[in-house]
């Protein structure tokens, strides 16, 4: 492939391109829980409706209110860590389009984990979580932890 058609695999089975050949645009996020006691499981993804907030995120406190008509819910979770101190934070939220329509768009959702430079208890098991939402995107969602694709 040509330098200017080359691409890179995210997410489930689809290719997806270098950012570079794409418009984007930041997006603004909201922090709706975050806490070192969330999902048991390391997963990520978005969520479109209220059914499968409660399904996927049932510990997220029932004042939280969402208008999935305008709004979705992203996470990151990194599952099961053996000691305090961990910490995982959505730190960017990316739409990228193509102006031609030929390529999918996309959400690319940047976060970083935080670990313990010195374990904090050994005999406490945490489960970082980040919940965020934003405007409804269209689009596959990829998710990049400092700088690689996960």
């Amino acid at each position: 492939m040509s330098e200017g058609t080359k691409r890179q695999t995210a997410g489930k089975d689809a290719p997806f391109p270098l950012r570079e050949q794409m418009d984007f645009k930041e997006i603004k996020f909201t922090t709706i829980f975050q806490s070192s006691q969330g999902l048991h499981q390391t997963k990520n993804g978005v969520i479109h409706s209220d059914g499968d907030l409660k399904v996927t995120l049932p510990f997220l406190p029932p004042d939280v209110k969402i208008d999935f008509s305008k709004e979705e819910v992203i996470f990151v979770a990194l599952g099961e860590r053996p000691t305090g101190g961990y910490k995982v934070e959505i730190t960017a939220v990316t739409y990228l389009w193509d102006r031609l329509n030929k390529l999918p768009n996309l959400t690319d959702v940047t976060y970083h984990e935080d670990k313990p430079s010195n374990p904090i208890r050994n005999d406490i098991v945490t489960f970082p979580t980040h919940v965020v939402k934003c405007e409804k995107l269209d689009g596959d969602a990829s998710f990049t932890k400092d700088g690689g694709i996960q």
